[in-house]
């Protein structure tokens, strides 16, 4: 039998003090993977001074991650190979968050890969920061060219649930792209289990024989909406006698909330928050909690959610469409900005034990996926891919000409006149071959908007508008124009920037003009 070769890159994974969600996806889908006869895989990590991928024991890996008989720090490697060595009619399997690589970008890695007969089959976990870029502190640009590369790129794109497909297309339209074929695989719930030695924390079990609480597991950011538990608690649930739980760890950007919860007169006394708790903790919690909330803005599938109702408990999430995907009839939704939706459907818990019996006993009877069918589905997406060679031919680039028509329309529809604004300077400053370069101007996550069409965000003025349209071509443009950032890169950009503000300049005039 002729084994599929996978390759899988797993710095990122290697280089993690601990396991966060998406790495322990990768824990349980690569010891998963690895014991299929049907695949010959590959685990890699780069190794950045010297251009080469450090090929990690197998065996060591199962040891390590399946078995639990050697540290991290005992995994082997064997050998080094270069990133020409991948063969043709290989597959090289994403699923760890490799947009994090800053030495080897995917929007360089994949077309050199592609172009040499590699298939490309990656794990996109969520597309958040496109879609919700107001729940990171800072833009991350890496993560879009990330996004650019693979839709342009890939041969198949595996995703938890569908709503992740619908925003791939969605973006993929914006953006005059294709999108790849997509495989649909939901996350699985047997984790493996902790280690013997963790023992239940001396604060959980205080904060559990307090009386009945809510839980919410989870780190504390933005976006996923632990303000509006504390409010509902403030404001009518600790009157009720209902006490309330946070379990999670300390994120950037919510020093406002953090400070609340630090100096909350409640603290510790009705309030409690956990932090850096052990897996054998979060289940204790999980299996004495009267309620969990999962209130998040959104997510790419939400592993609380199951976690919570494969412990049977009586779960409230987000009125959101993953969160309907992922939880079904199983749980209670409420609208996440409206503070009194919560405190509604507590009250009536609280009020009718009937209603909370017939709650668990919803949640008791959900059937959740587990990690090998999860393997199983990923295994049979890797066996069959292969190129698509319509896709390929449909994968056009858009010439400057047909961008500056598009600017020229959007004028149009201001009202003004098409000779108004003259693009022939534009010309000089940047021509075709420099405009390629103009990819990197995508680093700079300011100017790239490609959800605005769908989210109903609008560019705050017309000249952003203008910007948009012409960076949004370039960050999904085919292989040849992704090229490093260099000097005629930075060049390009300020070409770019000088042809928008003489653009804008010659607006406002004609605005005046208008008055």
């Amino acid at each position: 039998m002729t084994k599929k070769k996978i390759y899988i890159d797993l710095t990122s994974f290697y280089n993690m003090d601990f396991l966060s969600g998406i790495q322990r996806v990768v824990r349980e889908v690569v010891t998963r993977l690895l014991k299929y006869e049907e695949l010959e895989v590959i685990l890699f990590t780069w190794l950045y001074t010297d251009e080469m991928l450090s090929v990690l024991s197998n065996d060591d890996f199962i040891r390590c991650y399946d078995e639990g008989i050697i540290k991290k720090s005992e995994i082997r490697t064997i050998k080094k190979i270069g990133i020409d060595d991948l063969e043709r009619g290989s597959v090289l399997f994403d699923i760890d968050s490799t947009w994090d690589s800053r030495c080897h970008s995917r929007y360089e890695v994949l077309p050199l890969l592609s172009k040499k007969g590699v298939l490309i089959a990656s794990y996109i976990h969520d597309v958040l920061p496109i879609t919700n870029p107001e729940f990171w502190p800072c833009p991350i640009p890496l993560f879009y060219g990330y996004v650019a590369a693979n839709i342009c790129n890939a041969d198949c794109l595996i995703t938890s649930v569908n709503e992740t497909v619908t925003k791939l297309g969605v973006i993929a339209k914006n953006t005059n792209a294709v999108l790849p074929p997509c495989s649909v695989s939901w996350l699985g719930s047997d984790f493996k289990a902790g280690k013997t030695a963790d023992m239940v924390s001396e604060k959980a079990k205080n904060a559990v024989s307090k009386g009945k609480y809510i839980l919410c597991v989870g780190s504390i950011e933005r976006r996923k909406n632990h303000k509006i538990v504390l409010d509902a608690y403030d404001k009518k649930l600790n009157s009720l006698g209902i006490n309330l739980v946070f379990a999670g760890r300390r994120a950037e950007g919510v020093d406002e909330l953090l400070a609340r919860m630090d100096s909350h007169p409640n603290k510790n006394n009705g309030f409690y928050f956990l932090e850096g708790e052990n897996d054998v903790t979060i289940d204790y919690l999980y299996h004495n909690a009267w309620m969990v909330v999962f209130p998040t803005f959104d997510e790419g599938f939400g592993l609380p959610l199951v976690e919570s109702l494969l412990h049977g408990a009586v779960t409230v999430t987000s009125d959101i469409p993953v969160m309907r995907e992922v939880g079904g009839d199983a749980c209670d939704y409420f609208d996440p900005k409206d503070v009194d939706s919560l405190i509604r459907i507590v009250s009536e818990y609280l009020e009718s034990p009937e209603k909370y019996k017939k709650s668990k006993s919803r949640a008791n009877g959900y059937k959740p996926v587990l990690w090998g069918e999860v393997a199983e589905k990923i295994k049979n997406t890797l066996v069959v891919i292969e190129k698509d060679e319509e896709r390929e031919k449909k994968m056009k680039d858009i010439s400057v000409e047909q961008i500056m028509q598009e600017i020229r329309d959007d004028i149009a529809a201001k009202g003004y006149k098409a000779g108004e604004l003259n693009f022939s300077d534009y010309k000089k400053q940047c021509d075709e071959k420099d405009f390629g370069s103009l990819l990197l101007a995508a680093r700079s996550a300011s100017y790239v908007d490609m959800y605005a069409n769908v989210s109903g965000g609008k560019c705050k003025s017309f000249i952003k508008k203008v910007i948009r349209k012409l960076i949004r071509p370039v960050l999904m443009s085919q292989a040849e124009r992704q090229t490093k950032f260099n000097e005629s890169a930075i060049e390009a950009i300020a070409k770019l920037e000088k042809y928008a503000s003489a653009l804008e300049a010659r607006i406002s005039l004609l605005e005046k003009g208008k008055r």
